[in-house]
């Protein structure tokens, strides 16, 4: 039985136990957390399906220099060396 409730605290296997407290702050920490706008994400797909797909590699492309120009160099390392990782099976950490 991965999880369970009980009378004050929630139990979570594997892991310690969590009060009521704990866990209604987890949970509106949670709800604060922005959402995408409804109407954005019809206006993308819509762009979407208007697009062509050479459009669309230039636009993936463009968002991905911006999103390269935002990060700091530590940050870009750190995403690389975690989809490398991903890719070839070993530790993210793992230095050689």
């Amino acid at each position: 039985m991965p999880s369970a409730w009980n009378a004050r605290v929630f139990y979570t296997e594997g892991q310690k136990p969590l009060s009521w407290e704990v866990v209604a702050k987890l949970q509106l920490e949670a709800m604060k957390r922005p959402t995408k706008n409804p109407a954005a994400v019809a206006l993308g797909k819509l762009r979407a399906a208007s697009m062509t797909m050479e459009d669309r590699l230039k636009a993936s492309r463009a968002g991905g220099e911006a999103r390269a120009k935002k990060l700091s160099k530590a940050q870009r390392q750190a995403i690389a060396k975690e989809a490398a990782a991903a890719r070839w099976g070993g530790k993210a950490n793992a230095k050689k």
